[in-house]
């Protein structure tokens, strides 16, 4: 998405401007560095919370669910809350879900992190 490659572009620069601080002076090259890394440890990117049509499943509904009607087709997503490939994802299959969503065709969404014996199955 153009949100991820704006990202990419200030990692990039972050990363030229290390380089650079450090070639002017270590301390500062260091002093930068640390925010940088404060920086990324303590703003995460935002869940998304926007609309969607995805039914959440546990380790005990997904069976059942799944096996209710034959005709319905089932996209899950397996994720991770701390996966930030999973966290980057959430908007596109909720878009998909949005567009997509029919009595034939439905998403769902299992955290591996909570229920992991349904990800080893």
């Amino acid at each position: 998405t153009v949100e991820q490659h704006v990202g990419n572009i200030f990692m990039f620069s972050k990363v030229a401007n290390v380089i650079l601080f450090f070639r002017l002076d270590v301390r500062m090259g260091l002093l930068y560095l640390t925010l940088c890394i404060v920086f990324l440890m303590t703003c995460k990117p935002p869940l998304y919370m926007g609309p969607e049509y995805i039914k959440y499943f546990s380790d005990k509904t997904i069976d059942e669910e799944l096996e209710r009607d034959k005709r319905v087709t089932w996209i899950v997503e397996f994720f991770a809350n701390w996966s930030s490939e999973c966290q980057s994802f959430a908007p596109i299959f909720a878009d998909l879900s949005l567009k997509y969503n029919c009595s034939g065709l439905h998403f769902g969404k299992v955290d591996v992190g909570r229920y992991t014996d349904v990800s080893t199955r």
